[in-house]
C-alpha cells in the first residue's frame, strides 16, 4: 500500500510572515533574511551541543523543509550542511555528518564526520579567494 506523501500547512503566523516578506521584497527590489533561518527555530530536536562552531563568515539559512541546518558563506559560494551527531537521527543514517559543496561547482564537495576537515578546507578555501 503506498502512503500519501504528507501535506505540511504552514501556520498563520508563518504564512503571514512569508508573505509580509515577499511583499517587501516587491517593494524594495532587495531580499531580506528568511524568516525560518535559525536552526533552533528550523530544527528543534537538533542539540544545541551538538552544532559545531561555524566558521565566521557563515550564516545561518536553515530553514524546517530542509533534511539538516544549513549554513552559508555567500563570499565562498559555500553552503554547509550539518547533520545529527547521532546517526541514528540523521535523515540517512549511512550518510555523512557534514556536507560542503560549492555552489558556483567550482570546488566539488565533501562529505565526511570529521569537522577539522570541513574547517581546513574552509580555511584553504577562504585563502585563495
Amino acid at each position: 500500500m503506498v502512503k500519501a506523501p504528507q501535506v505540511i500547512h504552514p501556520s498563520r503566523r508563518e504564512f503571514i510572515t512569508v508573505m509580509a516578506a515577499s511583499a517587501a521584497v516587491i517593494a524594495t527590489g532587495t531580499a531580506i533574511a528568511n524568516p525560518h533561518a535559525k536552526f533552533q527555530t528550523a530544527f528543534p530536536d537538533f542539540p544545541v551541543a551538538d552544532m559545531p562552531n561555524i566558521p565566521a563568515g557563515f550564516e545561518d539559512i536553515s530553514w524546517h523543509l530542509d533534511d539538516m541546518p544549513s549554513f552559508e558563506s555567500a563570499s565562498l559560494g559555500l553552503p554547509l550542511f550539518v547533520d545529527f551527531a547521532d546517526k541514528a537521527k540523521r535523515e540517512w543514517p549511512d550518510g555523512t555528518r557534514f556536507i560542503l559543496v560549492s555552489n558556483a561547482g567550482r570546488h566539488g564537495a565533501l562529505l565526511t564526520d570529521d569537522w577539522a576537515e570541513v574547517v581546513d578546507l574552509i580555511g584553504r578555501l577562504a585563502a585563495t579567494a
